[in-house]
């Protein structure tokens, strides 16, 4: 039995990498208009599905997670984002996402964590 690859469909979701990509796209959009709650369930479903398709420590995983714990931190709770943000590598990210300030968003999201904590 061959095991599924990130493109083909999970019948436990039905979703493909593709539907995890427009999920966390559709939750940034929310989360930018200040839908928060809803960007929040849009985050997490998008968590689900991704780690039904990648390792933990993959880079769209751990892309969710931060914008997930991101999220949470504009709703001041800081515990819930320092559990999403634990393991998070700048390197990792940078996969999915390039972007040379990873270290300087992970550093400031620290910061900001502590503060609210």
């Amino acid at each position: 039995m061959r095991s599924a690859t990130p493109r083909q469909s999970l019948s436990k979701y039905g979703e493909t990498s593709e539907a995890v990509t427009t999920l966390d796209n559709a939750a940034s959009a929310l989360n930018r208009s200040g839908r928060l709650p809803d960007a929040e369930a849009a985050y997490r479903r998008a968590l689900t599905a991704a780690r039904s398709l990648f390792p933990e420590d993959g880079p769209v995983t751990q892309l969710i997670r931060y914008h997930l714990a991101s999220c949470l931190l504009d709703q001041h709770r800081p515990g819930e984002s320092a559990v999403l943000t634990a393991g998070l590598s700048a390197a990792t990210l940078s996969l999915a996402e390039q972007n040379p300030g990873w270290p300087d968003l992970l550093s400031q999201q620290a910061k900001q964590i502590d503060s609210e904590r």
